[in-house]
């Protein structure tokens, strides 16, 4: 037993100061290793209801927006390599996330990237390809949010970026990244001119990781797609990973594009743990863009703002499978939402059953 006791005190202190996991980027822990390969897949299905009148999709989201269905999110395969001074990642994936976000003729993935260590002793890499994107708390992927379905601030940001990326570790408690791409969420440039991006990530201890992104290029306005004017972003978000399974993260942007405005956000969410296998979270969340520089017309009504709320009730019953539901109230400051009357209300709820290896 004396034996097993510094074993055992080196495991805690491991345990203790692991690394809170940035949500905002698909996971890059998860899957099978066959030596520096590692090869994972995920599933997200789900089915959703809702009060509102006509279409088969939730209005102004992309991510498990389907209606009286039963559809899938995200069917996706990784596949990473890492020898230490290279490294890639294949990431394709189908569903009505892909079908409702990526033009007709644009490759399907997630990401498709590759890249090299510039120094063998320094953490620094380039990559170059389709790279994740780092604006908000949320990816593509479900499983590692505190909440089944998206905030609005991931549906109104770039879900990839084409291009390259200069990564640099500054010490142990700080990475920041470089972004020279072809503009906001383009394979193919459709503007004069490359976009830049900045993310600087900051570790102060174990249970806290902070974020800060901006973004700068021109962008086609989407009321005039014939014109192309100067888009600047700037992102924030933190995660907090508390103690026995308590979990927070909030996140705040701002954007401006010369000749339309402003637009921002801004969102708070919290994991509270129940039992065994279960929790319960809550968001609650405003975004505002009232000359709709980014969310579509629906009502014909112009401006954009919408406060909402939100619960999740988690089950994880293994340790690679998850099901939730979900259930959301949305409140607009106009007539944004297809309801029955004024469209200022909506609600939206939906069932989802995440897997992945």
């Amino acid at each position: 037993m004396k034996n097993l006791l510094p074993f055992v005190a080196i495991l805690a202190a491991t345990s203790a100061t692991a690394q809170v996991t940035n949500p905002g980027f698909a996971d890059t822990t998860s899957g099978v290793k066959l030596g520096k390969l590692t090869v994972g897949a995920y599933l997200d299905a789900y089915s959703g209801t809702s009060n509102l009148l006509g279409g088969a999709a939730f209005p102004y989201f992309v991510s498990s927006n389907r209606l009286n269905q039963f559809a899938l999110n995200v069917a996706a395969i990784d596949i990473r390599y890492n020898d230490g001074t290279v490294r890639a990642r294949l990431m394709p994936a189908w569903g009505t996330y892909i079908q409702s976000n990526y033009a007709p003729g644009e490759l399907p993935l997630l990401e498709g990237n590759a890249g090299i260590k510039l120094h063998p002793k320094a953490n620094l890499w380039l990559d170059g390809g389709v790279l994740g994107s780092p604006f908000t708390n949320e990816s593509a992927l479900s499983k590692d949010h505190l909440m089944y379905l998206r905030s609005f601030s991931a549906e109104y940001v770039p879900y990839y970026l084409q291009g390259m990326k200069l990564t640099a570790g500054l010490g142990e408690k700080s990475t920041i990244a470089v972004y020279a791409v072809n503009g906001w969420q383009q394979m193919q440039d459709q503007t004069p001119g490359m976009a830049g991006v900045v993310h600087w990530e900051y570790r102060p201890n174990a249970r806290w990781l902070l974020n800060a992104v901006a973004f700068a290029g021109k962008e086609q306005q989407r009321l005039f797609p014939s014109s192309a004017t100067r888009r600047l972003f700037a992102d924030f978000y933190a995660i907090y990973q508390g103690p026995k399974g308590w979990k927070a993260t909030a996140d705040a942007y701002l954007g401006h594009q010369a000749g339309q405005g402003y637009w921002g956000q801004a969102n708070a969410q919290v994991q509270a743990p129940l039992a065994k296998n279960w929790s319960l979270s809550g968001r609650l969340e405003y975004f505002h863009d009232p000359n709709q520089v980014v969310t579509p017309y629906l009502q014909g009504y112009p401006g954009f703002r919408t406060a909402s709320g939100g619960l999740t009730l988690n089950y994880q019953p293994h340790a690679r499978a998850l099901l939730r539901l979900e259930t959301r109230q949305f409140l607009a400051f106009n007539d944004s939402f297809p309801a029955q009357g004024l469209g200022k209300y909506a609600q939206w709820a939906v069932a989802g059953w995440t897997v992945w290896l």
